[in-house]
């Protein structure tokens, strides 16, 4: 009767700054959004590094090196998730394969 509805409790919002490139980003998230947020800014950061060494792309405008940083890692962790997916399929199928060959093995 007096239990907590999860659903009405709000979780804590904080604020936080964070910087990519030399661009500033104050923002107002919760616990779990700054995890996530920070070490997506981490990716990019050490992606927009490693261009900015290269001879190739100190001619781009940094709008169009972060820009391109950007891509490349949002790229990386869709392959990434891709191939998770597939491995987490496979691990079902040999599952089922398992369960199906013991089935078969019981009659």
């Amino acid at each position: 009767m007096y239990g907590i509805n999860s659903k009405l409790v709000m979780e804590r919002k904080l604020s936080i700054n964070l910087y990519i490139g030399e661009h500033h980003f104050p923002l107002t998230v919760t616990s779990k959004e700054e995890e996530v947020l920070r070490e997506a800014t981490r990716l990019l950061n050490d992606r927009l590094k490693s261009w900015q060494g290269e001879a190739k792309y100190d001619t781009l405008p940094k709008d169009k090196l972060m820009a391109g940083a950007a891509l490349t890692v949002i790229a990386n962790l869709l392959e990434q998730n891709q191939i998770a997916g597939k491995d987490k399929i496979e691990q079902n199928l040999e599952e089922i394969r398992i369960i199906l060959e013991d089935c078969l093995l019981e009659d």
